[in-house]
């Protein structure tokens, strides 16, 4: 030992020295295998919350057609669409059913399920409704194309549509004459949200050209009405949808015409294909009930929670800028441009050798103190040992 009451010697000190770095390559290890996963949980994590817990009362069913007008006065409808929903998918927060169950606690009897370039969760949520909800509620498949340029509501189609991340005039007419020949239509989305996310829209003109059916004009509590106006100047049709991504207000309903006595999927499409439609739209809309007020926490983030607050340190220390908006093919539209933080970086390298060699200097000085009570201890023991033989001999 470096400090057991003789003085150092070379062999000593180099045995510290040894143990020292035998500790800090540990530390380093841990350090490492903690830092690695906790910055892939950071940038992956689970969902914090369980929305598909809030149990929505169905017993509770709103009319918006007995509380809202519709865009054109005296319109006749009896269907209720959205043409813009997400599932548990990517970004979305509700399972299958869930999704099925807001929609006709908030009075629609027709939703195109658009998740991110993906259909199979939006064919399983249609396959439920047909099960089980067929007599409140039909489901339509669709996809909202997403990539770099623009977002677009492909409605009733059966394949999914090959997406580029930076797609051509060329290809973007080729995704619509795709979905044209599977029977389905097409949907501008949320031309002011592309424009403040950066997207390098074509101009309307060109897209009513190539052959698109209709313009979104509702999205949340945004509503596009220049858009909306420059549609019906231009004979353009618009619908409304919502962008549902978990339980929120419901604020835009599309509405159309059928046959009550015929009220099927193929009914509805062929309404669609008419292009006769109106919309409803309110800023506040409707709130569903449900049997709790909250999301409850999702017990896997609960778990992962250490590795995401690990994670968060460790990812301090440099930041995505100008990455732009998400593509849902490949990583941000305007790549990843990393910066560092090179005066954080260099202050916690400071700070951690400034405690490394605190806690080695605390570790020596205890382990010197450790040996001089011990010393002391069989000095004491020693003496007392010594005493009480001396007393023994002196007893006549």
């Amino acid at each position: 030992m470096l400090y057991d009451g003789d003085p150092p010697t070379r062999k000593k000190v180099l045995l510290h020295l040894k143990g020292s770095a035998l500790r800090l390559l540990t530390a380093l290890v841990i350090l490492t295998s903690l830092a690695i996963p906790s910055l892939y949980v950071y940038n992956n994590p689970p969902h914090a919350y369980n929305y598909n817990a809030m149990t929505i009362n169905m017993s509770d069913i709103f009319r918006p057609q007995d509380v809202f007008q519709p865009f054109d006065k005296g319109f006749n409808y009896n269907v209720l669409l959205d043409v813009h929903s997400h599932s548990d998918y990517a970004d979305g927060r509700l399972d299958p059913e869930t999704v099925i169950q807001w929609h006709i606690a908030n009075g629609y009897n027709a939703v195109v399920v658009t998740d991110h370039n993906y259909i199979e969760r939006a064919i399983v949520t249609r396959d439920l409704a047909r099960s089980k909800y067929n007599d409140q509620i039909k489901v339509f498949v669709g996809q909202e194309w997403t990539n770099c340029m623009m977002h677009m509501g492909f409605i009733g189609i059966s394949e999914l549509v090959e997406i580029p991340k930076f797609p051509t005039n060329e290809q973007i007419q080729q995704a619509i004459q795709n979905v044209h020949a599977q029977g389905g239509l097409v949907v501008v989305n949320h031309i002011p949200w592309s424009y403040f996310a950066g997207l390098d829209m074509p101009s309307k003109e060109d897209l009513i050209k190539w052959g698109v059916d209709f313009f979104d004009v509702t999205t949340g509590s945004t509503f596009d009405l220049q858009t909306l106006l420059w549609a019906r100047e231009n004979g353009a049709n618009v619908v409304a949808g919502t962008d549902m991504h978990a339980i929120g207000h419901a604020t835009g309903w599309t509405l159309l015409h059928v046959d009550p006595n015929n009220f099927t999927e193929e009914a509805i499409m062929d309404s669609l294909r008419t292009k006769n439609t109106s919309i409803i739209f309110d800023a506040i809309g409707h709130l569903v009930s449900t049997e709790q007020a909250e999301p409850t926490a999702n017990k896997m983030y609960t778990f992962a929670f250490l590795f995401i607050i690990i994670g968060e340190f460790f990812h301090s220390f440099w930041y995505r800028t100008q990455s732009g908006a998400y593509s849902f093919v490949s990583g941000f539209c305007q790549g990843d441009h990393w910066v560092f933080r090179t005066g954080a970086i260099f202050s916690t390298i400071f700070w951690g050798i400034f405690l490394w060699i605190f806690f080695e200097a605390a570790y020596v000085g205890l382990c010197a103190l450790k040996r001089y009570l011990a010393r002391r201890w069989r000095q004491r023991k020693t003496y007392r040992m010594l005493s009480a033989d001396s007393t023994e001999n002196d007893t006549p």
